[in-house]
């Protein structure tokens, strides 16, 4: 006589199928982090000072494969391509260093994809600007546009 073994409870299957499920579901979206509205924040502090130093804001959050440049501007003839950069420090310029050439690269090979794709823009002179935000420990905020931060 051969002894059968038996069926598993409901409960175990069950669990067994709910752990799949849990696997297939996707996760729920995150609220947005406060880091991401702090950099949009700093964006907006950007525009307006760039703004009222003369530069004509062209775009904004323009993203290509090769990354994304935060504002693209006019001053004068010239066409500015602007990294945004904020950190929580005493001094701007520690925002304006976290631009490694890792990243200066990856801003280059997008303006780049810009230029081509406005091609009426790709005549004109241009160069690459750093704004660096330092958020201090009291919350004041202190920044450095740096012009011609690097170059192509």
């Amino acid at each position: 006589m051969s002894h059968k073994e038996p069926p598993p409870k409901g409960g175990e299957a069950t669990s067994q199928r709910s752990r799949f499920l849990q696997r297939l579901t996707p996760p729920t979206p995150r609220p947005k982090r406060p880091t991401s509205q702090r950099g949009a924040d700093a964006e907006k502090i950007a525009a307006h000072y760039l703004e009222e130093q003369g530069l004509s804001i062209l775009a904004t959050h323009q993203r290509t494969r090769w990354g994304e440049i935060d504002i693209i501007a006019q001053d004068g003839d010239t066409i500015v391509f602007i990294e945004i950069r904020m950190r929580k420090a005493n001094d701007p310029w520690e925002a304006i260093a976290s631009v490694d050439p890792r990243k200066q690269q990856r801003i280059t090979q997008t303006a780049l994809a810009y230029l081509v794709a406005h091609p009426h823009l790709a005549q004109k002179p241009h160069r690459f600007d750093i704004f660096g935000i330092a958020q201090t420990p009291d919350q004041s905020l202190h920044f450095h546009h740096l012009r011609a931060a690097f170059g192509a």
